[in-house]
């Protein structure tokens, strides 16, 4: 991510006053964080969503490793709140 590219994420969240990451990272600290922090800074009223692993210790069940891996179902629900008026 090194260098990021904060212009074009910019330029597009101009236009559309939304952005949506999805990254396989924890929450806190991830490079989804870092994108959305240098846009909000620089589009003022933009919609946010982040999808991440939570800020939790790694899963040992298989069942809580599911529940928690990041999945269409996720991202379609992200992106259907960002879309909403």
């Amino acid at each position: 991510m090194h260098p990021l590219d904060t212009e074009t994420l910019v330029k597009s969240v101009e236009k559309t006053k939304r952005l949506l990451t999805v990254d396989q990272s924890k929450y806190t600290l991830s490079p989804g964080a870092e994108v959305v922090a240098r846009v909000a800074e620089a589009v003022p009223g933009a919609k946010f969503k982040r999808i991440a692993f939570p800020d939790a210790p790694a899963a040992a069940a298989p069942e809580m490793l599911e529940y928690n891996r990041i999945n269409p179902d996720h991202v379609y629900a992200a992106a259907k709140w960002l879309l909403a008026k």
